[in-house]
């Protein structure tokens, strides 16, 4: 009788990529604590699943795998401007094509070698995100932690991108702040936090400024990416 192949630990090859998959997976769900973790755990896989295929067709798509991985390695850092070159050679390592870095830079208006990343941070998930709601989201569950989220930060994004673009009503964005900081506190529920994003921007709402354009029509509208490549929408 033939025994069992016995396997070494030499035998055993581990993708390299396999720890920080499953790192960054295990964080996700800390940090976002969903009710049906099967369904949260196929929707984020279904994301990587994507941005794969987008490196394989030459696609240029950020995904939410990529803004965490983004912006876990800047706000380790005490400096709130940071080199071109170091937006460049981080974006390069987690798959943000060249083409949406620059962009992101041209709509920054940023022409020197100084960029500060949270506000580069802002407008590349807003790009991504397709809607004003969905960028909100977008923050909250990649800066959020065990279902909380700092206010702080939260905030500076929603301000920016209210003084970025002239079609965000800001009398709705004004009124979702005063919604979430009427509790003192500085952390904030992520569901209740959504909750008042939901009652406060209006699907279809005009902006106060005339314009032709919707408060939640898509932000690929008013932050554009490279011709040619979709807005990821996850």
């Amino acid at each position: 009788m033939q025994a069992e192949p016995l396997y070494t630990a030499e035998q055993i090859r581990i993708p390299p990529e396999l720890p920080d998959i499953l790192r960054n997976f295990t964080k996700y769900i800390i940090r976002t604590q969903p009710a049906n973790i099967f369904e949260a755990s196929a929707e984020y896989f279904g994301r990587l699943s994507k941005q794969g295929t987008a490196g394989e067709t030459g696609t240029s798509r950020v995904v939410q795998s990529q803004l965490e991985a983004f912006y876990n390695k800047f706000s380790s850092r005490a400096d709130a401007v940071v080199s071109r070159k170091d937006i460049d050679d981080e974006c390069s390592a987690m798959l943000i094509s060249p083409a949406t870095v620059a962009d992101i830079v041209r709509l920054g208006g940023w022409d020197g070698e100084k960029i500060p990343w949270m506000k580069f941070w802002s407008l590349l998930v807003a790009s991504s995100a397709g809607t004003l709601t969905a960028t909100i989201e977008t923050v909250l569950n990649v800066i959020g932690d065990s279902g909380r989220v700092r206010l702080a930060p939260v905030i500076e994004v929603m301000q920016y991108l209210a003084e970025q673009d002239q079609t965000i009503d800001k009398q709705q964005v004004q009124e979702v702040m005063r919604g979430v900081m009427v509790s003192g506190g500085d952390d904030y529920d992520i569901q209740q936090f959504m909750d008042v994003v939901r009652r406060e921007i209006k699907p279809g709402a005009m902006a106060s400024k005339p314009s032709t354009r919707h408060t939640d029509a898509p932000l690929d509208d008013k932050i554009p990416l490279t011709a040619g490549e979709p807005v990821a929408t996850e």
